[in-house]
């Protein structure tokens, strides 16, 4: 059963790369921009969502087309409005058809959670924001 908060033990993208963001802390922001991803060290392609604050901090969060990290899909549709029809199918072997299928989310609002995991900030949580999208 799906609810509007996701949590989860493990970092939900270990390559998230943060700028502007200096503090763990929750904050609103608004999926600016979605690109294919090169392919990370274990040959799995993958999308790029962009995230920016009301302030101008962004942080990039990359999905990996992997049937292992579909689940955050899934939590990403939970707190957005985007609903992804029931029965629908997408071919995700097509160049671009991943990157096609989450550009959908572009100009949703949410609210991430961000702790310190060592060194680096990772987002933790995902969450429905207070206002509807721009």
């Amino acid at each position: 059963n799906v609810t509007g908060v996701q949590t989860c033990a493990l970092p939900i993208c270990a390559e998230a790369e943060i700028k502007g963001f200096s503090d763990p802390g929750t904050y609103n922001v608004a999926i600016v921009a979605c690109k294919e991803a090169p392919l990370d060290k274990n040959g799995d392609g993958g999308v790029v969502l962009r995230y920016r604050s009301d302030d101008g901090r962004s942080i990039n969060d990359r999905f990996s087309l992997k049937e292992t990290m579909l689940w955050r899909i899934n939590a990403l549709a939970a707190v957005t409005n985007v609903e992804v029809p029931d029965g629908e199918s997408f071919d995700f072997s097509v160049p671009g058809a991943f990157t096609d299928f989450l550009s959908r989310w572009v100009g949703q609002r949410l609210k991430i959670t961000l702790e310190q995991d060592g060194q680096y900030l990772r987002i933790r949580r995902l969450e429905k924001a207070d206002s509807e999208p721009f």
